[in-house]
């Protein structure tokens, strides 16, 4: 708050004086906006004597500064969304109901309780610290939240091979690259030179000579977004 004025209170005045003329007599306290709260001295100032009074005494007073009483709260920042397997990021203190100059409360730390390596989803950014301090009656605390998605494959590969009829391919040893624990699935392409080119599982057979042009899809987990290859012989 701002400081209050000061005024002189006198005491031994003759009647009917109600101050001291011809003198100048000025009064402040010691207090300033942004202080601390506490108890600051007031005090007047002037001469000791003057034209009527042969002596002139001056004793301090004082003024009360008490914690703000409005709430300041205290919010967790949300940084951007990140991958899966990226590190943590950096949380800080977001704060609302400060008396200026003031930017922050000491002792408040942030943080989030994701750490690499965590699963995809959302996880709480919080920040701790006093509930009260030397200036502030009451902090409260309010939390953010982080979105860690779903990361690329390692990009996936299927090789080619060949095969004597009327014998048969198993594509699973063919495949190099993807990620994570997702469900393989291989895909005839239009386009082949074989006839009657089909797949049970991963078992490719083909009704007769020529090619058959196939891609495979790792379908993504909880961690992970889809990846298909490109188009293999």
């Amino acid at each position: 708050a701002a400081a209050p004025s000061v005024s002189a209170l006198y005491s031994g005045l003759v009647a009917p004086d109600t101050s001291i003329a011809g003198v100048t007599i000025s009064c402040g306290t010691a207090y300033s906006p942004g202080n601390n709260a506490g108890t600051y001295a007031t005090t007047c100032t002037g001469p000791s004597s003057s034209t009527n009074y042969a002596t002139i005494n001056y004793v301090a007073g004082s003024l009360v500064v008490g914690k703000s009483t409005a709430p300041v709260t205290v919010t967790a920042s949300s940084p951007g969304a990140i991958t899966y397997g990226a590190a943590a990021p950096s949380v800080s203190a977001l704060y609302s109901g400060l008396v200026a100059p003031d930017t922050f409360i000491a002792g408040v730390s942030c943080g989030t309780t994701y750490v690499a390596g965590a699963n995809a989803g959302t996880y709480a950014t919080t920040c701790t610290g006093p509930s009260s301090s030397g200036l502030y009656t009451t902090i409260n605390y309010v939390a953010g939240s982080l979105v860690v998605g779903k990361a690329n494959q390692a990009p996936i590969a299927l090789a080619g091979s060949t095969t004597t009829l009327p014998g048969t391919l198993n594509l699973a040893g063919l495949v190099t690259g993807g990620s994570g624990t997702g469900f393989m699935g291989y895909t005839i392409v239009t386009g082949g030179t074989a006839g009657n080119c089909q797949i049970l599982g991963s078992v490719l057979s083909a009704g007769g000579a020529g090619t058959c042009l196939m891609t495979v899809t790792d379908e993504g987990d909880g961690n992970y977004n889809p990846a298909t290859s490109a188009t293999a012989t």
